[in-house]
């Protein structure tokens, strides 16, 4: 009888309390789930370059697809002194927690967030670093200057996110720093403002971007300013700014004059204009090659600053990078990789753009011919036991940068290659136009590429 009676209380009691909001469940070591999807970021950072440590304000507005009291992100070595949600005008503490090395952080609330819109708002600060991942920093001669590398999951150590490609929202930026400095991100700088001893710089907000292709460069550079010209396909001039660390101010004028006929070849074959209101090229001492931050690009210094004697070969690797990253402007930023392992398609058709738009800049320095080479240097790893192949699962975060290699770029470009010559040039241009239109400031997958080449 009391067995009974204790069961019924049992099944009362059940009854009459709501269910606990679930939890966020087993660390997420690859894609996270679909707990919650962001839709806007405002950053705020404060980044001297002479300091070992930069600071942050940031905000994500977020939808919850259902009650929790727990959530995955990410963030990497960040000191969080603050975390909070704001839901319904309410203020709902967190506990902000790394739980993986490659990044993965978690969030406890103090009470369960209901499903819905929700704003997580994070105080911060964390180190630079001082080689090209997350916010780094270098010092040139008596000054330090600072640039950023996100791709492909750095972000993470520059603010709290969800750094992953499929996400791409507006973010709205401000850069603090010492007056006197440039200060520069995605989108156009539109007030400046006196913050006792410093200045704070506020953009424009950006088009729907992922978290890898964001950018800050703060410090004592060298600016070069001018803009392209009008094309058929873009009525006003395009702003366009040179800009290097100081040793390198007089070496500014080449990009400057060259990057200009570069995007009208670039609109030209796309059909439609620059994508971003305006292009930062950034000189970088420690790139190793280069990267398409939507409207501000950075490269190693030799490849994009050239003096005025830079010789065939200095030429020809300017052409091609250049050509590759600007390509990336429009297949890869305004059009992104549903998730990592479609990044072979998007360097793979950059690497083919390079080769072709700078052989079309400069005909006479026969750049066409450098892909035969990388192609033959592709075939050297393609034949080993270990060789992959160009499409393969990304899994988990470790995985993410062995898609990056010569199979990718070398062997990937030739197949683009092969079947624009298998469509006919115009036919298979044609789907790439297409394919843009369709997923413009979106994400597409590689099966959605071929769906709108056939």
């Amino acid at each position: 009888m009391k067995t009974l009676l204790a069961a019924v209380a049992l099944a009362a009691l059940s009854t009459a309390l709501p269910a606990a909001a679930p939890t966020a469940g087993p660390v997420p070591l690859g894609i996270l789930s679909d707990a919650a999807r962001p839709s806007a970021y405002r950053l705020d950072l404060t980044i001297i370059p002479d300091q070992e440590r930069f600071s942050g304000h940031a905000e994500i507005d977020v939808t919850l697809k259902g009650a929790t009291s727990s959530l995955y992100l990410h963030g990497r070595d960040l000191k969080v002194a603050g975390a909070v949600a704001k839901v319904g005008g309410k203020t709902i503490k967190a506990a902000f927690s790394e739980v993986d090395s490659t990044g993965v952080a978690r969030l406890d609330f103090a009470k369960p967030l209901p499903a819905g819109k929700a704003t997580l708002i994070f105080d911060y600060d964390a180190p630079f670093g001082d080689s090209p991942a997350g916010i780094y920093r270098v010092k040139v001669g008596e000054q330090w200057y600072v640039w950023t590398q996100f791709q492909s999951i750095d972000a993470r150590a520059a603010f709290p996110s969800f750094d992953q490609p499929g996400y791409k929202t507006p973010f709205t930026v401000s850069l603090t720093t010492k007056p006197g400095y440039t200060a520069l991100s995605n989108a156009p700088d539109v007030k400046t403002t006196k913050v006792g001893d410093l200045v704070r710089h506020d953009f424009m907000p950006t088009r729907p971007l992922p978290t890898y292709l964001i950018a800050f460069v703060v410090g004592p550079y060298a600016t070069a300013s001018g803009a392209a010209k009008p094309t058929p396909e873009r009525k006003a001039p395009l702003p366009v700014r040179i800009v290097g660390t100081q040793p390198y101010k007089d070496r500014l004028d080449f990009a400057l004059e060259n990057t200009g006929p570069i995007v009208a070849l670039l609109e030209k074959y796309f059909a439609t204009p620059f994508p971003f209101p305006k292009l930062d090229q950034i000189g970088s001492p420690v790139m190793p090659g280069a990267m398409e931050n939507a409207g501000a690009d950075i490269y190693g210094d030799t490849i994009l600053l050239l003096d005025k004697g830079a010789s065939t070969d200095q030429k020809k690797t300017f052409g091609m990078v250049v050509a590759h990253e600007l390509a990336h402007q429009w297949f890869g930023d305004l059009v992104t990789p549903a998730w990592w392992d479609d990044i072979w398609l998007n360097e793979s058709f950059a690497n083919w753009m390079g080769f072709r738009i700078g052989d079309e800049w400069r005909p006479d320095l026969k750049i066409w011919a450098g892909a035969l080479d990388e192609g033959f240097a592709a075939m050297n790893i393609d034949a080993l036991k270990a060789g992959r192949p160009i499409h393969q699962p990304i899994k988990t975060n470790g995985e993410i940068d062995s898609a990056f290699d010569q199979v990718t770029y070398g062997k990937g470009g030739h197949v683009v290659s092969m079947i624009a010559a298998y469509m006919g040039d115009a036919k298979f241009r044609d789907g790439v136009r297409l394919h843009l239109n369709r997923y413009a400031y979106g994400n597409a997958t590689t099966e959605q590429f071929f769906g709108s080449l056939a």
